[in-house]
């Protein structure tokens, strides 16, 4: 899973849609829905997205200053209800996200509508998503609009990347932190004409990570020879370079971003069997562009294009065999390509239809240098995916009720045989054609004041991932016989809005259930994981989430939960009805902050204070059940100044109790406790306490 490495990206330009019925306004964009909000009112990025789709979702705002390093997109989405964030352990390292039980691959990350994710392992880095570029993220639970592909298990995340002010001016952000962390970033905005407007972002990133872990010695039962020793090899160092350019003439709007993503990590290894020399190298170029004609045919109509080029070059190392059973040195090159017309237009009265379709070919060329002399172990496989889907929205008892029909099929042509002496030593690759259709539904209805209804259902679609089927890390090995995975998704629960003056409030209480064939899940044996398929698997379980900001903003609170019962439903008997790998039972976090403005001598100032608890357990890594991780409370508290609205000073002390192992039982012996390294990953071990200091100095625009 190392080998996912992320071109970030951004979003659309927010824009509004007339209703050509002339009874009301609505508030529809040709692919989302956005509306001109005011700035002081912070929920009005979550009310945007509610419009853009009946089911649940999550808008995160990422223009409010706090003291969350530039790194740290992970933590502000594992806020979020129904998301789980996995890390390989310290700050910078591999981070991906799961959705009401999800595995990382089955949440499909987008920027501008335009798929993230590389060609070969179909993942997304989150850690190479700097903060301080991006101005909000949409996280769509359940019903999917086909804009986003043939739909998931988890859901679909949508970054968005615009200028968080067209006003000229100038951000330098910089921050220091626990084992080695550092950071410094550049953003700028200005006018070049009066329809033109250019913005850029250049930032470096870096740790040592060798925060202190506990190592058992392999031996769990045994605890005479444990020690504390310190991680190594777990660095990292990333650059990141980003210029967008924002466009209108007349109906026609559009950007156009280039992005290049350079990155170094080192692979530290799995407790127990450390990793000292292993590492991979990433260097990245991506291209983004929209355009879009925002009056195309009838009132209200548009027509626009989503493109995409991604390069990618990756160079794994394990020179000395610590991860795998021999040496290794792939050198690993790739190119995504992505087209997508849409169009959306009104039907009849309260009515409208949005046709997308999409192309993407993918290629990918591995070479290894260090080969077994049985196989060359080089190879070149390609894909080709083409999407059509259609999506209808009524509205009827005057907005009330809200019907979202869609349908979207997907096919796929996979040549993945390997010329004569290449692939792998049992080499299995083969051309095959692969074909899927996902029906959903949708509906909302707006009971009384702020109380409504949600609902939907749907069937899922989702192929293997290069890395699933042919990947070999060591400790990730790939399975070229997984199938296909399909399933069914529905949910239903209620959604509360109240927008007073002395109190927003918003929250939702959703139960969600899925049904998986074939569902394809990561299995660890030992020190190695590999990708199989479950015959059968449910996974059901409820969130509730709330957010609430009072005394003018003075307070906020958030505060999520999650539990998921996720078990496999296949014939084997030994893992039938046993919880599935990795999916956390429970999942709560709260986040409390408090703040007050005033004005001294003419200079206005806003210090806050803000707290947070996570709590995270049930987690099996074994198929039988019987190896539960230990559980994980974590808690944090900082202190933030803000000055003006132009200095913004943040100090932050994570994983407050220093919590670095909890007890374990192990299904052998006499099944007393023993204490294990809090994880995430395969025996990856996360750091204790740590601490993060910023400070953000914003010139020109508007105070």
């Amino acid at each position: 899973m190392f080998c996912a490495t992320t071109f970030a990206a951004t979003a659309d330009v927010a824009l509004m849609l007339a209703d050509p019925s002339g009874v009301e306004p609505a508030q529809d964009d040709a692919f989302r829905t956005v509306v001109e909000t005011e700035p002081d009112r912070a929920l009005e990025e979550q009310r945007a997205l509610d419009r853009d789709t009946p089911g649940f979702g999550a808008a995160v705002d990422l223009g409010r200053r706090d003291g969350t390093p530039d790194d740290g997109l992970t933590e502000v989405l594992a806020r979020t209800p129904g998301a789980h964030v996995r890390s390989v352990g310290g700050l910078g390292q591999f981070t991906a996200i799961s959705l009401r039980g999800s595995a990382a691959a089955q949440v499909m990350i987008f920027a501008d509508g335009v798929p993230l994710g590389d060609a070969f392992g179909g993942l997304f880095n989150l850690s190479d998503l700097p903060l301080r570029s991006m101005s909000r993220v949409d996280i769509y639970r359940g019903f999917v609009p086909v804009r986003y592909g043939g739909a998931t298990l988890g859901g679909a995340l949508d970054v968005d990347g615009r200028p968080r002010s067209t006003a000229p001016q100038v951000s330098l952000s910089t921050g220091l932190g626990s084992f080695g962390g550092r950071q410094l970033a550049l953003d700028g905005v200005t006018a070049l004409t009066d329809r033109l407007t250019l913005s850029a972002h250049a930032s470096y990133a870096g740790a040592t990570g060798d925060f202190p872990y506990y190592d058992d010695a392999s031996t769990p039962t045994f605890t005479g020879d444990d020690e504390t020793l310190r991680r190594r090899n777990n660095d990292y160092d990333r650059a990141i370079v980003r210029a967008r350019l924002d466009g209108e003439r007349g109906p026609v709007r559009g950007h156009v971003q280039q992005w290049f993503v350079g990155r170094s990590t080192g692979i530290a290894g799995p407790v127990g069997a450390p990793s000292a020399a292993a590492r991979l190298g990433t260097l990245g170029l991506q291209t983004i562009a929209r355009i879009e004609h925002t009056s195309f045919g009838r009132p209200g109509g548009r027509l626009g294009a989503h493109l995409g080029l991604g390069l990618r070059q990756q160079r794994f190392r394990d020179p000395q065999a610590e991860l795998g059973p021999g040496i290794n040195d792939q050198r690993m090159r790739s190119l995504d390509l992505y087209a997508s017309p849409r169009w959306r237009s009104a039907l009849w009265r309260m009515a409208f239809a949005e046709l997308t379709a999409d192309i993407r070919p993918q290629w990918v060329r591995v070479d290894e240098a260090a080969s077994t002399g049985l196989a060359s172990g080089d190879a070149t496989r390609s894909r080709l995916g083409v999407g059509v889907g259609v999506q209808l929205e009524q509205f009827l008892a005057q907005r009330r009720v809200r019907l979202v029909p869609a349908v979207r099929v997907d096919a796929f042509s996979n040549r993945f045989a390997a010329a004569p002496g290449e692939g792998e030593v049992s080499d299995e690759g083969r051309d095959v054609d692969q074909f899927g259709a996902s029906p959903r539904m949708g509906a909302s209805v707006r009971v009384v004041g702020p109380l409504q209804l949600r609902g939907s259902i749907g069937r899922y679609f989702r192929v293997p991932t290069l890395l699933e089927l042919f990947g070999d890390r060591g400790y990730a090995v790939g399975n070229e016989g997984l199938r296909p995975e399909r399933g069914t998704n529905a949910d239903g629960g209620v959604v509360i809005d109240h927008d007073g003056d002395a109190l927003q409030f918003y929250g939702q209480l959703a139960g969600f259930a899925t049904w998986s064939e074939d569902l394809i899940t990561w299995v660890s044996a030992g020190r190695v994981a590999r990708a199989v398929n479950l015959a059968a698997a449910r996974i059901r379980g409820a969130e509730v989430s709330a957010r609430a900001l009072a005394f003018s903003e003075r307070l906020e609170l958030d505060a999520s939960y999650t539990f998921t019962d996720a078990v496999d439903r296949g014939p084997d008997p030994t893992a039938r009805n046993q919880p599935l790998v990795g999916r956390p039972r429970h999942d709560a976090s709260t986040h409390v902050s408090l703040g007050r403005r005033f004005v001294a001598r003419g200079v206005e100032w806003l210090p806050r204070i803000r707290s947070g608890l996570e709590v995270l357990s049930g987690t099996r890594l074994d198929t039988a059940g019987r190896y539960e991780v230990p559980t994980r409370v974590l808690q944090s508290i900082g202190v933030e100044l803000h000055v003006d609205g132009r200095v913004h000073w943040a100090l932050e002390v994570r994983n407050l109790l220093d919590q670095r192992t909890g007890p374990v039982v192990l299904p052998v012996g006499d099944r007393r406790p023993s204490p294990a390294p809090i994880a995430d990953y395969l025996g990856y071990p996360l750091p204790g306490r740590s601490l993060w200091t910023s400070l953000t100095l914003d010139f020109g625009g508007p105070r």
